[in-house]
């Protein structure tokens, strides 16, 4: 008998792969009941690490038209909202926030293992939930090998927004965002659900999680599963 499928897996089967090289269109919901759409065109990974360093020393006012002036870029058009001679001028800018929040959102988690044993040379598979037009996704996944001791203390550097040695060495500058990119490319092992590169993003939010599970799980490793035995005097 032919077990039936989830709702994931059915997902899983019928979805879009990831294509950050083609436009997408973010569909709102407003006053309940309105139906508007805008249309997105690609974001590169260059322009989005720019977004991030900027917004690194931001205000809340400063990030919300950081927020906007990259929609403006990047939208060109939309439906749903009343004629105007200059189309952007007729979307306020919590429309803005938001489609630029859903068009930027990956949710990330851990993809299960079944072995009772750990792998050093085995990935760590981090599975991210996306927006893709109008379909969620939730079968994209970033493969990551475990970092070594000096990438894990890179990481803690930028965590910490504290230099790194070898770029202070280095005569051209290195931005923290491009940094932790270059961290990113370094440990990534494998995607599935993209048509290509994942997008930038994406790679960050998955790159946090991994290296959280890595600091996470060496933590509790230090912690005795048993009381210690007593030392005999």
């Amino acid at each position: 008998m032919t077990k039936a499928k989830t709702k994931k897996e059915e997902i899983t089967e019928t979805a879009p792969l990831y294509d950050k090289s083609t436009d997408q269109i973010i569909g709102l919901t407003i006053d309940g009941e309105i139906q508007v759409t805008h249309t997105i065109k690609p974001l590169s990974d260059t322009r989005y690490l720019q977004l991030l360093d900027a917004l690194e020393e931001s205000t809340p006012t400063e990030t919300r038209d950081l927020q906007s002036k990259l929609w403006a870029e990047i939208c060109p058009s939309g439906t749903g909202y009343a004629e105007r001679p200059e189309w952007q001028s007729g979307v306020p800018l919590p429309h803005r926030i938001a489609t630029m929040e859903a068009y930027l959102l990956s949710i990330p988690g851990i993809e299960k293992t079944k072995t009772s044993v750990f792998d050093i040379d085995a990935p760590r598979t981090i599975e991210l939930r996306a927006v893709f037009g109008d379909t969620e996704l939730a079968t994209l996944k970033i493969a990551f090998r475990h970092p070594t001791q000096a990438e894990i203390e890179e990481y803690l550097l930028l965590q910490n927004d504290e230099p790194n040695p070898a770029d202070l060495a280095s005569a051209a500058k290195v931005t923290k965002s491009e940094r932790k990119a270059k961290l990113a490319k370094r440990l990534k092992i494998s995607v599935e659900g993209y048509a290509g590169e994942p997008p930038m993003w994406h790679m960050l939010t998955a790159l946090d999680t991994h290296l959280a599970a890595e600091l996470l799980s060496a933590k509790k490793s230090l912690l005795p599963s048993a009381p210690m035995p007593k030392r005999k005097s």
